[in-house]
């Protein structure tokens, strides 16, 4: 049986600003629901809703004291600034953004995904009966919740960018069974700036540290991916590196 719990989020406001709520799904593998809650948030923006979801739903994972997560969610924008391939400018998701990463730390090992929404729609379902149950007859005639927009792919100026390139690894094929104490799984992402990711192999890292530091000071955002196969002859595992 599979250790990793699974973590559905989602959030919207009617309006942006507007009447928002957030949700979480947690749940086993096999799809039995651990917990799960709606809550209403008063007027904010769809932001922060989405990003209140994730907290609450890593809140909940951490009472339930699971350390191995998988998490997904359909906003775009909130999953590429958890790994660091957009950078948070907002003051009102910096807060809440810190307190995610405190949890995630928290974690033995995490991974986050975009999924599109209709394969979020438990959340999504659960945060319009939130909105519909607190806004009552007349909101419900307002537009759908809106969804943020992603972030351009790549910004220019300094402002967009960290003081430390980063680095994004992906583990394109899983260690062979047995092989790796950190037991990475294909799909997981690590995000590497000047400190090694938690939950990342020491084998693995000795591997991909020196093309790391290389792309660090070398490559420009974009350029191609790299190859690099883990440096244990018995684990196999495979990562592919981009700057971001």
């Amino acid at each position: 049986m599979s250790d990793h719990k699974e973590l559905y989020v989602d959030g919207g406001a009617r309006g942006n600003p507007g009447p928002a709520a957030c949700a979480y799904i947690l749940k086993e593998p096999n799809g039995a629901t651990i917990e799960s809650e709606g809550i209403f948030l008063g007027e904010t923006t769809n932001n922060v809703a989405e990003y209140t979801g994730l907290l609450k739903g890593l809140q909940s994972a951490k009472k339930h004291n699971i350390k191995i997560l998988h998490i997904f969610s359909d906003s775009e924008l909130m999953v590429k600034q958890i790994i660091g391939e957009y950078r948070v400018k907002s003051e009102n998701l910096l807060k809440l953004y810190q307190q995610i990463q405190r949890l995630l730390l928290s974690l033995d090992r995490w991974q986050i995904r975009h999924i599109k929404r209709e394969f979020n729609s438990e959340a999504d379902q659960l945060v319009n009966k939130v909105l519909d149950s607190k806004a009552g007859q007349s909101q419900q005639q307002q537009q759908a919740i809106n969804k943020p927009q992603p972030a351009p792919t790549h910004t220019s100026g300094s402002s967009a960018k960290s003081n430390i390139p980063k680095i994004l690894v992906e583990v394109t094929k899983a260690p062979e069974e047995g092989t790796c104490n950190a037991k990475l799984q294909q799909g997981m992402c690590f995000v590497f700036t000047s400190v090694v990711p938690a939950g990342f192999c020491l084998y693995a890292a000795q591997s991909v540290l020196p093309t790391v530091l290389a792309m660090q000071r070398d490559l420009s955002p974009g350029s191609p991916p790299i190859q690099i196969r883990c440096s244990n002859s018995e684990c196999g595992a495979v990562f592919k590196l981009t700057k971001i």
